[in-house]
């Protein structure tokens, strides 16, 4: 069924969704709001497209309650533990970068600072020649 603004009823959303393969994809039976988001009843989520955040979220609604979706839950639960290891690697490579560029940058420091303590004895000088030959 259609509605006066065009959108497809939960029933026909369900029978859509039970209809065709549902592999890679998890369908909403309960609206679940909450302060960040809004997953409206009827919602078909394909998980390979849904970042972490919304990986999260299904997650926890699946463990909370297993009523709130249906679909490839398997996949939903290794994709949320995929990603999160991806995202802990990248932190790891960006801190380990960070800290490379870090020691890099103190090392220059430090060669910048040596010349200058070095090159203050012989400004001194310079100028004690021209004060002499003034």
């Amino acid at each position: 069924m259609i509605d006066s603004w065009g959108k497809k009823d939960f029933k026909t959303l369900y029978n859509e969704f039970k209809t065709n393969p549902s592999g890679g994809k998890i369908f909403m039976m309960r609206k679940n709001e909450s302060e960040d988001t809004l997953l409206d009843k009827g919602v078909t989520i394909l998980l390979k497209k849904a970042s972490l955040f919304i990986l999260n979220i299904l997650k926890e609604l699946y463990l909370k309650d297993s009523t709130h979706i249906i679909g490839d839950i398997n996949l939903l639960l290794s994709l949320v533990d995929q990603r999160r290891k991806i995202a802990f690697q990248k932190l790891k490579n960006q801190k380990a970068t960070m800290l490379a560029k870090a020691s890099k940058r103190r090392i220059q420091l430090h060669t910048i600072l040596r010349r200058q303590r070095s090159l203050k004895p012989i400004k001194s000088i310079l100028e004690k020649n021209k004060e002499k030959e003034q």
